[in-house]
This record gives structure tokens, sequence and C-alpha cells, in this order.
């Protein structure tokens, strides 16, 4: 079975890196600009610096942005009394 794969749920997770973002303080930083940004598209173009397409870099920010916003709902739902009010 290939690592990184819950066999019963078929699903994978994790975010695999790509070399472009070396920790947690990058992807807060990416995350940070998609949620300034007027659109996805702006920001991809901000943020990606080698020669990918526009569609392949809103695609590899809507990754990254989806995949920070799995955590807090797991956080969230984890410890709410941590969020509350």
């Amino acid at each position: 079975m290939h690592a990184g794969i819950v066999p019963r749920a078929i699903t994978t997770f994790g975010l695999p890196p790509d070399g472009t973002l070396t920790g947690l303080n990058d992807l807060e930083a990416v995350v940070a600009l998609a949620a300034q940004a007027p659109s996805l598209e702006a920001a991809a173009n901000m943020v990606r610096r080698d020669p990918l397409d526009l569609l392949g870099a809103v695609r590899w920010l809507r990754r990254r942005v989806q995949f920070v916003q799995r955590c807090l709902v797991l956080a969230i739902g984890l410890v709410p009394e941590r969020f509350s009010g």
C-alpha cells in the first residue's frame, strides 16, 4: 500500500512538497496573500515565479488555500473552546 493513502476511504492526505514553499511560514504568507488579493488569479501571478501557465498557478494556489482551510476546520472541531468568542 502506498504511504499517504487511507485504504478504507481511498483518500490521500497531506500536502506534498513541491520545492516552492519551504515551511509553514511560507504557506501562511501565500494563503494570506490569496486572501488579500483581488482574485485568486492575481495572487497566483504574484506568487509563482516559474513559467507555469495561469491555470496551473491558480490550481497550485487553490490547493494550498484549501489545505489551510481544512486544517483550520479540523483545529476548531478538535478544540472548539480555544476558538469560542
